[in-house]
C-alpha cells in the first residue's frame, strides 16, 4: 500500500491561514449574533422588528455552523 501523501510546509502553511480566515469569519459572527440580541432587547416591543432581526439571527447562526464544519475539516486535515 502506498503511503498517504505528506502534506508540505506550504499546504501546512496554507492550512493554518485558512483557520485563521475561518476564526476571524466566527468572531465576526459572533459579534453581530451579540448586536442582534442587543437590538432585540431594544426593540423587544416591535413584533415587525424583532421577527426581522430574528431572521437575520437565524441566518447567522446558519452562517456559524458552516464556518465551524470549515473550521472542523481543515484544523483535521492540519492534524492529519
Amino acid at each position: 500500500l502506498p503511503d498517504a501523501p505528506r502534506s508540505t510546509a506550504a499546504d501546512q502553511r496554507g492550512l493554518r491561514k485558512t483557520l485563521a480566515r475561518l476564526e476571524r469569519q466566527l468572531a465576526k459572527v459572533s459579534d453581530e449574533e451579540q448586536r442582534i440580541h442587543a437590538d432585540m432587547s431594544v426593540h423587544a416591543t416591535d413584533h415587525e422588528q424583532v421577527l426581522g432581526l430574528q431572521a437575520q439571527l437565524a441566518a447567522l447562526i446558519d452562517r456559524r455552523k458552516v464556518l465551524e464544519e470549515e473550521w472542523l475539516v481543515t484544523a483535521d486535515s492540519l492534524d492529519g
